[in-house]
């Protein structure tokens, strides 16, 4: 609504228009009915914020928003706990929750658009964790069978196995083994581990050379590597490496002001060479997935650029 103020000389009055009276007491409230579609708009616009959902394609808005089964839990109230078979996947839609490993110290917090219990819905083994609600809770809750329906032969079902098998793969422990990667929010670290993939390094073996196309970055599993002529410590579990200024891809928008560095060539090669010291195992990351990425992160895209490690 527009509220114009205009002047006595230039008030339409043959429109049938009156002039209100001055003061609070004469102010004109104008009811607006809530569209009936505002709170459907919101969900699907935070589920497609989800990075494994990003790719879900919109003809699938209208399963999910008849799928799910809105669950309310209280402060202090234990949505499942460790050992349950329960088959449910759960998105947050308000609140905080903790995740918790008897025996373990681990403990983590998730917040609205953070998701858990994917482990059990792709697999057939026992809960592996116990989640509490922090606070008042709002949960949206799929079925095992409802949720696969609609994931089935999408790329959010592929990317959903990719990460339970890192996880059984001990990816997660890596990324945490990373001072700075460790800081990144739950759902930006299982956007990481859904483009990673294993690969095994023998020593005196490249992991790619000088004047090489770029291709790869990686994230050390176990092992040791050392850039050419490096003299420092060797980077070892938990290191991250890659030249990113040149694995970044500046067909995105978001990378048009690192072009000129970003890019020297329509096909970008290394400028170090990166050795195994030892056998080693690693995760590599693509370069268009790394671009892709980063795109979606910018808080590290910017921590990144100028850097041949992160640690």
């Amino acid at each position: 609504m527009y509220c114009v103020h205009v002047g006595l000389n230039n008030f339409p009055f043959k429109d049938g228009l009156k002039i209100a009276a001055c003061g609070i007491k004469h102010t004109v409230r104008v009811h607006v009915d809530k569209k009936f579609y505002k709170e459907s708009i919101e969900l699907i616009d935070m589920i497609g914020s989800i990075d494994i959902f990003r790719s879900l394609p919109i003809v699938k808005a209208r399963e999910i928003l008849q799928s799910f089964t809105r669950m309310d839990f209280s402060v202090g109230e234990t949505i499942f706990k460790e050992g349950d078979t329960q088959r449910s996947f759960f998105i947050v839609e308000r609140g905080i929750c903790e995740v918790s490993v008897s025996d373990l110290p681990f403990k983590k917090k998730l917040f609205m658009g953070d998701y858990f219990g994917e482990m059990a819905l792709l697999t057939d083994v026992a809960r592996s964790a116990t989640v509490t609600a922090l606070s008042d809770v709002s949960c949206l809750q799929f079925e095992r069978g409802t949720f696969f329906h609609i994931i089935y032969n999408t790329d959010v079902h592929f990317r959903l196995l990719h990460v339970v098998k890192m996880r059984g793969m001990s990816a997660g422990h890596t990324i945490e083994a990373n001072r700075t990667l460790s800081l990144m929010a739950d759902c930006q670290k299982t956007e990481l581990m859904s483009i990673m993939e294993p690969n095994v390094y023998r020593k005196g073996e490249f992991v790619w050379a000088r004047g090489e196309q770029a291709k790869i970055a990686i994230l050390v599993q176990s092992g040791k590597f050392a850039f050419e002529g490096q003299q420092e410590t060797p980077f070892a579990r938990g290191a991250f490496l890659g030249e990113i200024d040149v694995l970044l891809d500046p067909s995105h928008g978001v990378f048009g002001e690192f072009r000129e560095f970003t890019m020297r060539a329509a096909n970008p090669v290394h400028c170090t060479t990166l050795e195994a010291l030892e056998d080693s195992e690693v995760y590599e990351i693509d370069r268009d997935d790394i671009s892709q990425f980063l795109l979606y992160n910018p808080g590290i895209l910017v921590n990144s650029l100028g850097t041949f490690f992160i640690e």
